[in-house]
């Protein structure tokens, strides 16, 4: 078929060939091929070890399948592959897409190739994108005794070909998974190999390497391309691996359109959704929602994020840019500018099995909108979130040391004593020695948190006015100075009893 690339042909089956138009066109130089139309840049990470793993283990009853999410050199390696089997007189087809096994003219090719009994190896790309086919279903359960080995590569999506594959090769296996493999797969040598480089460059080549690698968590295409961009920072522009790092996370590298196409490029597919991201809001998460996750290459089999970089960059293409049009001041003034301008964008669409809002999911989206606030320039934290060790003696917002507040957040569901009672209790996780509940035993969690300042957030489902709190020693200046309220009824926002933002 014309949508297969013949990677090396034995002209022995020409009648075949012309029958269905296939092309036969050997790769003599494969290499050249390999450099300009995969990976990223003239180096190419070669993992031979895993290719001959594949290779050993691939028969026409045994087909292998790589998964992977996008950009973790899939296609790269099943190119790879085709080159060193064709380079041993191997018949090998590359298909750059599973979708067109529905057409008629592959189905009749497989069909007939099947039928030949002749040895050859089939590599399909793009797994994920894979639609019901009988003769793909045939090819890899291989009831008719055919002699085709089947080679599949894609993210492990739901509904695609991967399931059907007799064993698969995981996502980590395709990473540098350590700080040794930049090293070992020649890596370290590459971005090192400028002449006259002392070994006060290469520490300093090394050590940015290795954070690279962190950050992106062995993720082989980002690290490339960001690798290509930071080194020069070294050896043009002589700045040390620290600097070299801090200007990876400046606006003025991150907003450029190259950076942009990088980080699209290693996104989930379009059905991935923050609906997929439950999985982070709870300290339980249900088995579908980590299945969606590793699905959908976000996870990794052992239920991990892929990387921070990953992480990132989906939130960014969920929130979009955002314009902050303030001056942003510190302290208390801070956070009402921050809280004013995020709150009315709140869509507070995720729920609990019963039908109501999550505390823990509208504090996300918040964050989630906040973090295209570029006057923040670094990352929000969010203790309870991502189970840090100590998140019971923390609040659950922390907004940068530019602003240096600490935000806690509580959700009401109605207006009675227990409500008013509960929001109370938050207030005096800052302000325990004023709690005077008899009703308790102890005082309740408290928070230390320095000098730093601080607010409470009321995540409010019912009326059209603030709460009034119980406790009279938070009523008057703390009610006033510290506590926002937004009424989801009606997305208002109040400090105290004064409204001051609204959609």
């Amino acid at each position: 078929p014309k949508h297969a690339t013949t990677l090396h042909f034995h002209y022995n089956m020409t009648d075949l060939r012309a029958k269905y138009d296939v092309q036969a066109q050997p790769m003599h130089q494969y290499e050249s091929f390999e450099a300009s139309d995969v990976g990223y840049g003239p180096f190419v990470v070669r993992r031979q070890e895993l290719i001959d793993e594949i290779i050993q283990k691939a028969n026409p009853h045994h087909s292998v399948h790589i998964s992977g999410c996008r950009g973790a050199g899939k296609t790269t390696l099943l190119h790879q592959l085709g080159g060193q089997l064709a380079s041993k007189g191997k018949k090998v087809y590359f298909f750059k897409n599973s979708n067109i096994f529905q057409r008629e003219s592959v189905i009749n090719f497989i069909e007939e190739l099947e039928q030949c009994k002749e040895e050859a190896v089939v590599l399909v790309d793009e797994t994920q994108n894979y639609v019901e086919s009988e003769v793909f279903t045939t090819l890899l359960k291989n009831t008719s005794n055919h002699k085709i080995t089947t080679i599949g590569a894609g993210v492990p999506a739901f509904k695609s070909a991967s399931g059907n594959f007799t064993s698969p090769i995981r996502t980590n296996r395709l990473f540098i998974s350590s700080d040794e493999m930049l090293q070992t797969e020649g890596i370290i040598d590459y971005f090192g190999r400028h002449a006259g480089m002392d070994a006060y460059h290469q520490v300093q080549i090394t050590t940015l390497l290795q954070n690279i690698r962190a950050y992106v968590g062995g993720h082989i295409y980002p690290l490339m391309w960001m690798a290509e961009k930071l080194v020069p920072c070294i050896t043009e522009q002589g700045k040390t691996a620290a600097q070299a790092l801090e200007f990876s996370q400046s606006t003025n590298f991150r907003s450029r359109e190259e950076f942009k196409i990088m980080a699209n490029r290693i996104l989930p597919p379009d059905s991935f959704s923050l609906q997929s991201l439950r999985a982070l809001l709870t300290t339980n998460p249900d088995a579908h929602s980590i299945k969606e996750l590793q699905r959908n290459g976000f996870y990794d089999e052992n239920n991990m994020l892929i990387s921070q970089l990953l992480f990132e960059t989906f939130i960014d293409s969920i929130t979009g840019e955002k314009l902050f049009p303030h001056r942003l001041n510190s302290g208390l003034d801070g956070v009402r500018q921050l809280l004013e301008f995020a709150l009315p964008n709140l869509s507070w669409e995720q729920y609990n099995p019963y039908g109501g809002p999550i505390e823990d999911a509208l504090s996300f989206e918040l964050l989630l909108i906040l973090s295209r606030v570029s006057h923040l320039s670094t990352r929000l934290f969010n203790p309870k979130l991502i189970q840090a060790g100590f998140a019971g003696r923390k609040p659950d917002l922390y907004i940068n040391t530019s602003v240096d507040a600490y935000v806690e957040c509580v959700l009401t569901t109605a207006n009675n004593e227990s409500e008013r009672k509960k929001l109370d209790e938050h207030i005096s996780r800052f302000y325990w020695q004023a709690y005077t509940d008899r009703t308790r035993r102890a005082p309740p969690p408290f928070y230390p948190i320095g000098d730093s300042a601080f607010a409470i957030l009321n995540f409010q489902t019912v009326g059209r006015e603030p709460l009034e709190l119980f406790e009279n020693a938070f009523r008057g200046q703390v009610f006033e100075e510290r506590v926002f309220t937004f009424l989801m009824t009606t997305k208002e926002v109040f400090l105290g009893g004064t409204r001051i933002a609204g959609p």
